[in-house]
Formats: structure tokens, sequence, C-alpha cells
């Protein structure tokens, strides 16, 4: 189990300012900078594999163009994923969800993003599911979407799983699902809701909180992120916060 420090430092994309984002070397520096959480993506292959990139198709992050749907694993992975940002990258591959659950184990949880559900990958939601119950990563998952079929077809699956749907607001507990939590569970909770950083205080965290939900909330497409913004956050009691520089996150938490 990944012991965590709270407020959780979630690296989205890894560290997409220094190495290609969604790739197995971004999400190493991202845990050698401090993070304790790696946020990525999945899509689904032709051949029914779980693949990390954040677009439905390759064109942006590879060398490869067409949709993720219609390739096969192997398809994939003979692209070069890393040399779209630098040279130095040439050898990075799209990465199966597999591979990053391998690299993060017992160093960082693991905050994953559905970007479709069954309806655009039939299936998707049950072969998530499997793969974290055989690598026994319930503990320090957080499944997140903004499909809502999705999640809920997960919570269906295994009401053991943390999840969060985007369209459940912090702000309207009038949208909120019936949380179910789970003791010495790393996570605490298995339902989360997402703030924006902006609204996020003190009062709505707590009546949250009181109701067994956590609240994940992002500084990652902030343009400026000062100390005092991050204070602000600890002191309202934000449970994770997405960002594009874990290393200046942390540092700012030490503070």
């Amino acid at each position: 189990m990944v012991k965590q420090a709270c407020p959780w430092v979630i690296a989205h994309r890894g560290v997409p300012h220094e190495a290609p984002e969604n790739t197995l070397v971004s999400f190493e520096w991202a845990i050698q900078q401090g993070a304790n959480w790696i946020e990525l993506d999945i899509h689904q292959t032709a051949d029914e594999q779980l693949v990390v990139i954040h677009d439905e198709t390759v064109d942006r992050t590879t060398n490869g163009t067409g949709a993720v749907r219609d390739k096969t694993l192997h398809e994939l992975q003979v692209l070069d994923a890393g040399s779209w940002m630098d040279a130095r990258f040439q050898n990075e591959r799209i990465p199966t969800l597999a591979d990053v659950l391998a690299l993060t184990e017992g160093r960082a949880g693991v905050v994953i993003e559905v970007k479709a559900g069954s309806s655009r990958y039939p299936g998707i939601e049950q072969r998530l599911v499997q793969m974290l119950q055989r690598a026994r990563r319930l503990d320090d998952t957080v499944v997140i979407s903004a499909d809502r079929e999705a999640i809920v077809t997960i919570r269906q699956l295994d009401s053991r799983v943390a999840t969060l749907s985007f369209h459940e607001k912090l702000l309207s507990p009038e949208t909120w699902s019936p949380p179910v939590t789970r003791e010495g569970n790393s996570s605490r909770y298995t339902h989360f809701l997402f703030g924006d950083v902006v609204a996020i205080d003190e009062r709505s965290i707590k009546r949250a909180h009181d109701a067994g939900i956590g609240v994940l909330t992002s500084v990652a497409f902030e343009k400026v992120v000062t100390a005092d913004l991050v204070v602000r956050l600890v002191r309202a009691g934000v449970d994770g916060v997405f960002t594009n520089r874990p290393a200046a996150l942390k540092e700012m938490l030490r503070s």
C-alpha cells in the first residue's frame, strides 16, 4: 500500500513540460520529482488492449496517423512517441496500462482517465477493472471520466474502485452519488468530486468530507501558481492537486 501525504501531488500526464506526456520517462521523472500520484489517459486498441495516450488519434504525439481504436497494439508500439518533443526521446513508445502499473507499483498511486467508455470502446470498463483487480491496485487507484456511463459501469463492476465523474460538481450536492467508504484504503474514499480551483473553499470541502467524499482539484492549466494559492488549497482541505509541474508544487507544499 502506498503511503500518501495530503494533499496528493498528482502529476498530470507526468511532466509534460520536460518529457513527452503519457510516456514512461515522463512518469518516471514525475515520481523522481516527488509526485505521489500519476495521472494518465487510456484508450483501447483494435485488439482490445488498454494503452496510455491522451488523444483518440496518434497524430499529435507520435509520428503516425489515425485512430487508436483502429490500430493493434503492435501497430501502436512501433510508433515514435517522443521525437515530436525532442530528439532525445526518440525511443519512447506508447505504453500499455500494464506498463504504467508496473512502473508505479509501490511508488505512486495512479489516476486513470477513461477518455471514452463502451460506446466507443466496447468492454473497456470490464477490462480496466479486471486489470486493477489482478494487479491488486484497488487501494491506490482513482478512475475518472467525463463519460458518465463509464463511471456508472465501473462502480457496478466493483464498488471498491475509487471513481470521479466530471458530471458531479463539488458545489452541487444534488448531483452527488451515494458514496461508499472503505477502511484502510490509502485513498480514504471510493468516491471523489472535482472542484474548480477558483471556487474551492473550506466549507464546500468539509461538506463533501462529511458525506464521505474526497475532493480533487487542478492547477495544471493555471498560468501562474502561487504559494498563496497552494496554501489556500491546503487550508481548505483538498485531497489532491493535478499539476504539470510536480517539483514546483512539492516545493510550495514544503514551504
